[in-house]
């Protein structure tokens, strides 16, 4: 939708240099680096072969390459209880023996489906990365003919991190880039750089699997300054690549050393970046892993045509440390795609940054990450414009914000971004912020026309939107929140501050049942739509207790319906408000004849930010909750009550945001439901609110059966002039014994609500009904029959 034309002539640069596959069973057993430590808590076969798994900072890692499937097991170093296999969008399901978890893995068939990079998580222990790459395609080896090979002569590079190995890296690099090109070859082994090891035009910098390019990370060997260079730079740089399955290792974190809590950097806490692009074109990263960093990882800055092809980023994760190391941040650079990638971090994991000038489509897909802040991001620098950015089909394993926009540096708009198949499973809080599905920040310029297609969150149903300009056409499709199918805002705990604009819209390709359960017939004025019986109210404010319902007072008379509120069903919701409100209060209606079941019964509910206590819907004993389980203690909550919570946050908006709530019943023979909401000025410390605290609006009640318990047959009345037969497909059909133009029927249920009104023409008719018990009444030549049956 956002972008253009030219946008597919990257995705054609993208399947040129695209993996070549290859048919057949391979399992590539990369060596263990000479400078990792072997993990103790976990070992891991393949297809029966030991494989290395490496202990590193606060997780553990195993780096393999392989096509076709593969057996994976892994033995941990205590029994297994409990285990998760992320991304669940790969739906990998594993068996356990004991301490042994074991899989299949498939491989990849295109370089347009999730990668194979897991994160396991078993029991408490620590976490283990699974990086499951291809095999290499036509890699050079240390025999290839015409490559420079950085241990031969003449450039004679230490492979064991004892000497410093930069300045002959350098050199083979400029001699290749001299001759007009070249692969300059890294060896297994540990080579020891410090900054700014600079790949140049036309040559290939190739690392060997086990091969790490590995900073000095004493820091008194460094300027003072907060911002130590990167350790690898393209610069000014055309037809560059790194490649191949070897680390790039940038030793930020013990070069910071950062304090716990630490938040801002310094000359004694310095940030670096490991690889920066800037000013090049048609540079491409494959294969390599990149760690280390504190600062943004990987940052591709004011170039075009860049290929960023599984890469991984390793960098510490412990969020006791706002370390502000984003993963890969494209930062006004053009035309880039950074395809099947992972990223575990503490910050942003993957960003668009308009931070000098305009940048232009950016494509950030297939990716997978494990982080504290935005999974997918857009800002927070927007000094240039941005177009045709876009996010599609990545995992977010965890993070603090599943989408995330924010304009906190740079005046320029950002608009046009879209993010398509997002999915985030974990969303946590951090000393950075809280935890939400999205968060939009607009503190310098606005934010408007955002496409977000096929985002599903697991855990988290709250939307963050704040900041001094507008954010506006926020266009939702297909949104799912714990399962959920979004269509409106009222599933949402969607927050607004700083009395910005903001519009959205909710819409769905996949069918939506648009009717309320049919069971609903039995509530009368069920969305408040009615002054009195018949009468319908067109929004304007009505004072009194509502058509259909009852209540116990309140004090005054501000209690009605009106049109005053968000997400409403239909023109109206009721309100009751006083100062302060009652020690126990209920609106309410009684249902009778039901038939015995497990209903639902659901509501939307409002209450306003500050003015909690108890504000519940009922049905019979069983209540919910409007809020957290942390807003209520012992105090305040009746605990002679069935209770659960529905975990919204008190609406900031105005009109008030309207809220799903439900509770389940189960209905008796014969019993009577009694239905509505309660509330009281009681608040959690146990004192009683004297302003109006436990007020609240409320629309929209449906009644659904969803267990039928009763075993009634078909109920058959036949008197006088007609015939009735409540039937299985949930109706009745009645037959005159007569033919007849018109002969007036009325369906009420046992509450006495009006169902069916109307006139059967000819011999026989049909009327749909929900389940259960009704009262039928028909007048004919003088005669009126009333009488009971059921519908089942």
């Amino acid at each position: 939708m956002y972008y253009l034309n030219r946008f597919f002539s990257i995705i054609l640069f993208l399947f040129l240099m695209s993996i070549n596959f290859v048919c057949g069973a391979t399992l590539d057993i990369y060596p263990l680096p000479q400078n990792a430590k072997k993990s103790e808590v976990f070992s891991i076969t393949i297809n029966d072969q030991d494989v290395n798994v490496i202990d590193y900072m606060d997780y553990h890692y195993m780096h393999i390459g392989f096509d076709g499937n593969i057996d994976i097991t892994i033995t941990s170093s205590e029994s297994i209880d409990t285990f998760k296999i992320s991304p669940l969008s790969l739906g990998i399901e594993a068996t356990v023996n004991d301490n042994r978890l074991s899989f299949n893995l498939s491989q990849v068939t295109s370089d347009d489906e999730t990668p194979r990079y897991l994160v396991v998580q078993i029991n408490n222990l620590e976490k283990l990365v699974i990086l499951g790459d291809l095999p290499e395609v036509n890699a050079p080896t240390i025999a290839t003919e015409g490559i420079y090979r950085i241990t031969a002569a003449p450039y004679l590079a230490d492979s064991t991190g004892v000497e410093f190995a930069q300045t002959a890296i350098q050199e083979a690099i400029n001699d290749a880039s001299q001759a007009g090109g070249g692969i300059v070859y890294v060896p297994y082994g540990l080579y020891t750089i410090k900054e700014n090891l600079s790949v140049k035009s036309n040559v290939e910098l190739y690392l060997a699997p086990g091969a790490v390019l590995k900073a000095i990370d004493i820091r008194s060997q460094y300027q003072q300054t907060s911002t130590l260079p990167p350790a690898v730079i393209v610069h000014n740089a055309k037809n560059a690549k790194i490649t191949g399955r070897g680390e790039i290792d940038g030793s930020g974190y013990k070069l910071m050393s950062p304090p716990a809590g630490f938040t801002s950097q310094s000359v004694q806490h310095p940030r670096r970046r490991v690889v920066q692009l800037d000013y090049s074109s048609k540079v491409e990263l494959n294969g390599i892993i990149v760690k280390d960093g504190s600062g943004w990882t990987i940052e591709l800055m004011r170039s075009d045509s860049l290929i960023v092809q599984n890469v991984k980023v390793l960098n510490h994760k412990d969020i006791k440390y706002k370390i502000e190391n984003d993963g890969i941040n494209s930062v006004s650079s053009s035309n880039t795609v950074v395809n099947q990638c992972f990223v575990i971090t503490i910050d942003d994991a993957y960003c668009v940054k308009a931070r000098y000038t305009d940048m232009d489509n950016c494509v950030f897909s297939n990716n997978v990450s494990y982080n504290w802040s935005g999974g997918v991001k857009a800002g927070m620098q927007s000094v240039g414009n941005m177009s045709n950015m876009l996010f599609r089909n990545c995992d977010a394993i965890h993070c603090r914000r599943g989408v995330s926009i924010d304009t906190r540096e740079g005046t320029k708009p950002i608009a046009n971004v879209e993010f398509r198949d997002i999915r985030v499973e974990e969303t946590e809080a951090t000393i950075s912020g809280g935890d939400y599905a999205v968060e939009f920040e607009s503190k310098l310029a606005p934010i408007s026309n955002i496409k977000i297609v096929r985002l599903s969150c697991l855990d988290n149903n709250k939307m963050n939107f704040y900041g001094s300009y507008d954010i506006s056409n926020i266009e939702f499709e297909d949104l799912r929140i714990k399962g959920e199918l979004i269509t409106s805002g009222s599933q949402l705990n969607i927050m607004k501050r700083n009395n910005i604009s903001l519009s959205y819209s909710f819409k769905t390709s996949e069918p939506v049942e648009s009717n309320d359960p049919e069971e609903t017939v039995f509530i009368i004025n069920s969305s408040f739509e009615y002054q009195s019986e018949g009468v319908l109210n067109d929004g304007a404010t009505f004072y009194g207790t509502p058509y259909g319902w009852s209540d116990t007072g309140i004090n005054g008379t501000s209690f009605g319906i009106n049109n005053d509120a968000a997400d409403k069903d239909g023109n109206n919701a009721c309100w009751y408000q006083s100062s302060p409100m009652p020690g126990n209060f209920e609106l309410y209606q009684n249902i009778s004849g039901l038939s015995a079941g497990k209903y639902t019964v659901y509501c939307k509910m409002a209450v306003d930010n500050g003015k909690l206590t108890t504000q519940r819907l009922f049905a019979n004993n069983n209540v919910q909750y409007y809020g957290y389980e942390s807003d209520y203690s012992n105090a305040n909550l009746n605990t002679d009550e069935e209770y659960s919570f529905a975990s919204w946050l008190p609406s900031t908006a105005s009109p008030l945001n309207l809220r799903e709530m439900k509770v389940d019943v189960v209905i008796a023979q014969g019993e009577t439901l009694k239905l509505g909401v309660r509330t009281n000025n009681k608040k959690s410390d146990g004192t009683f609110a004297t302003n109006n605290a436990g007020w609240f609006k409320v629309d929209h009640f449906r009644l659904e059966l969803k267990e039928l318990h009763e075993e009634a047959g078909l109920d058959v009345v036949e008197e006088g002039f007609l015939k009735v037969i409540g039937e299985k497909e949930g109706g009745c059909r009645i037959i005159l014994k007569d033919h007849v133009n018109a002969i007036p029927v009325k369906v009420t249920s046992l509450s006495g609500h009006t169902v069916y009104s109307g006139k059967i023409q000819g011999q026989e008719t049909w009327i749909a009904l929900p389940t259960g018990f009704y009262i039928i009444t028909s007048t004919f030549g003088g005669q009126t029959k009333q009488f009971k049956f059921i519908s089942k």
